[in-house]
């Protein structure tokens, strides 16, 4: 969900009573590990494949009947797309530094369906259209990163990413 605030308008109501309102919800960068920018089954269906859009957490993201998915009725479409931090992506877009830790290679039908909901295909195809709107964004494809099942720290990377974009 890093992406849906990342990419959004500022929400913040600066004539709001309440202090906590009234704080920016703006973004200076944002570093992702298997991040996804979309939740939609027909998006992820698109640029993923396979049955990734299955993955059974989708459905109960959005309070949505896990038998019905993904077949979306207009009120739960609504809501997933306004859920897809992509769609509101636009030239304000804070840099973006990516991890995945899983192969990039097509999803087979027999892919456990983490390996598809995590996949670096999220990560191409949100530096395309970041690329497309001159903004930064650095897909890191690296499986050794998980090693006995822990993400193995890249600490240097995201500091040095970290310096680039918010000291200074």
């Amino acid at each position: 969900m890093v992406f849906w605030l990342a990419f959004r308008p500022e929400m913040a109501d600066v004539n709001s009573a309440d202090p906590l309102d009234r704080e920016s919800t703006s973004v200076r960068c944002v570093v992702t590990f298997a991040g996804q920018h979309s939740y939609d089954p027909c998006y992820i269906s698109k640029i993923i494949g396979s049955n990734a859009y299955m993955h059974p957490v989708l459905p109960k993201l959005f309070g949505v009947d896990p038998d019905a998915w993904p077949e979306l009725n207009e009120q739960e479409s609504k809501l997933v797309e306004d859920g897809a931090g992509v769609n509101f992506l636009t030239t304000e877009a804070p840099p973006a530094l990516c991890f995945y830790t899983v192969e990039d290679r097509p999803v087979k039908d027999d892919d456990d369906l983490s390996f598809g909901i995590h996949h670096p295909g999220f990560g191409h195809d949100l530096k395309e259209k970041m690329d497309a709107l001159g903004r930064e964004c650095e897909v890191v494809i690296d499986p050794s990163m998980v090693r006995d099942g822990v993400i193995v720290e890249r600490r240097e990377q995201v500091l040095d990413f970290f310096n680039r974009h918010l000291v200074g």
